[in-house]
């Protein structure tokens, strides 16, 4: 029951040992005899034997029982100082605190277990069917875009806009598109166009007789460009990651055109009295309402696209009497248009593994 020297203390002197300074009961350093040597020289033994037990229990870090641990002191080496010091070696075969023996049983040092290092953590490698099902995913977009048309059969560049204004801003108001993706697979794309300009290769449509003046003018309507409200409609399928090619229809609705009007006086022979650039609103020789199918080719790098459009009439666009020869005509139009597009907007994908 009483503590024995709680002065002492534990000193590490090689790794996996321990060296213990313990003074014999009822022993001072000059070997005489002090206040504890009183005591019953069995009950002072037992006493060791028991703090022993607990000096090896507490730094092995073992529980065993009081049995197992004197049979372990028994195979201790126990070196008795002159002074009345005992140096106690750790008993070989001891566990550390994962339960695992740390040192041989011939062995009187306790080598210490070093921590494995951390694992890295490898992302799981989606198979080929998860792979196919992301691709499968659902996405919608929206953006604007910007046209700009080429001559394909010998249009000329008409400087005026939709309504007969010098200048051709107006000519490119972006239009606004969506899209429906099959991720990395192919996309439905649909626009609206405002006033978009259609060039035309120029001709004669119309002409207007009137009297003034005692004398006969012949007006002559030439058609240079005209302009609808457009709704495109296209299916594009992904050839190469980025580049997509795709054909569609294109719905028509007729909105206006620029016309250049010819004022003759009529004589032996008809002499030009004025030549400007009129709007001509006229539905009656325009067919209101007409298709194009159109083919395309884009390449989507980020949120730009880069393309072209070609477009050609599936129904003529004008039905008109030949000015010269009163014959009825009737012509298509086709056309070549360079884009810019911006992705504004993209949803989350739905559908398939994300």
């Amino acid at each position: 029951g009483e503590e024995i020297n709680p002065g002492n203390k534990i000193k590490t002197t090689t790794p996996g040992s321990a060296s213990i300074n313990i003074s014999a009961p009822g022993m001072d350093e000059n070997k005489n005899k002090g206040r504890v040597a009183k005591r019953r020289t069995a009950a002072s033994s037992d006493a060791l034997t028991k703090t022993r037990a607990r000096v090896i229990a507490a730094t092995t870090g073992t529980d065993n029982d009081s049995a197992d641990l004197t049979n372990n002191i028994a195979a201790n080496k126990n070196e008795y100082s002159s002074a009345g010091k005992v140096k106690i070696n750790i008993a070989p075969g001891t566990t550390d605190s994962s339960g695992e023996k740390t040192t041989t049983p011939d062995s009187n040092t306790i080598v210490k277990k070093d921590s494995l290092p951390p694992k890295k953590v490898i992302p799981p490698v989606p198979s080929e069917k998860e792979k196919e099902e992301k691709e499968k995913s659902w996405m919608l977009a929206a953006g604007l875009s910007v046209f700009h048309p080429l001559a394909v059969d010998g249009e000329p560049a008409v400087p005026y806009n939709r309504y007969g204004r010098k200048g051709g801003v107006a000519d490119y108001i972006p239009a606004a598109y969506f899209r429906l993706y099959r991720t990395k697979k192919w996309f439905a794309h649909i626009e609206f166009r405002y006033g978009a300009p259609q060039s035309v290769k120029p001709f004669d449509y119309k002409q207007e007789i009137v009297d003034s003046n005692q004398q006969q003018l012949r007006s002559v309507f030439q058609l240079n460009k005209t302009y609808y409200h457009q709704v495109p409609l296209s299916f594009n399928y992904y050839v190469l990651p980025g580049l997509s090619v795709g054909a569609g229809v294109i719905y028509n609705h007729f909105v206006g055109a620029v016309s250049r009007q010819e004022v003759y006086v009529v004589a032996t022979q008809d002499t030009l009295l004025s030549s400007t650039v009129v709007r001509d609103t006229e539905a009656g020789k325009y067919i209101k309402n007409h298709f194009q199918w159109s083919a395309e080719a884009q390449y989507q790098w980020r949120r730009l696209t880069l393309g072209a459009r070609y477009s050609r009439d599936i129904n003529p666009y004008i039905k008109y009497t030949d000015v010269l020869t009163g014959a009825a005509l009737e012509k298509k139009a086709k056309a070549f248009n360079i884009f810019l597009r911006y992705e504004l907007w993209r949803s989350k994908k739905w559908g398939g593994n994300r």
